[in-house]
């Protein structure tokens, strides 16, 4: 696979998670002025806000640094890992009743 740019890692990032620039500051938490440099000036990314978009995407932080390691830390895509973490927060009585609507019981 050739080399992407930082830019490049992090607009996978958002397109896997259906983001955008200023969904990324919101939902990691950013300033825009660290967006923007990674954008345009090419900055590098410190470990603690690749951490910080690791911890809300499941893409691994050091990737996002770089494009070393597996790109993600589960093999689960973003809509899969919604799904599981929605039924986690479910009780035994709603979870038991998702089961029977999946035809899994």
């Amino acid at each position: 696979m050739p080399k992407l740019s930082l830019w490049q890692r992090i607009q996978k990032v958002m397109e896997a998670m259906s983001w955008d620039e200023a969904d990324l500051r919101r939902e990691v938490g950013l300033k825009p002025q660290d967006v923007w440099n990674w954008k345009n000036r090419n900055d590098k990314i410190g470990f603690e806000k690749a951490l910080l978009i690791q911890t809300k995407t499941l893409f691994n932080a050091r990737w996002i640094m770089t494009q070393e390691g597996p790109e993600r830390m589960t093999a689960l895509a973003p809509d899969e890992l919604r799904l599981v973490e929605a039924y986690r927060v479910r009780s035994k009585e709603e979870r038991q009743a998702l089961a029977v609507l999946l035809g899994l019981t």
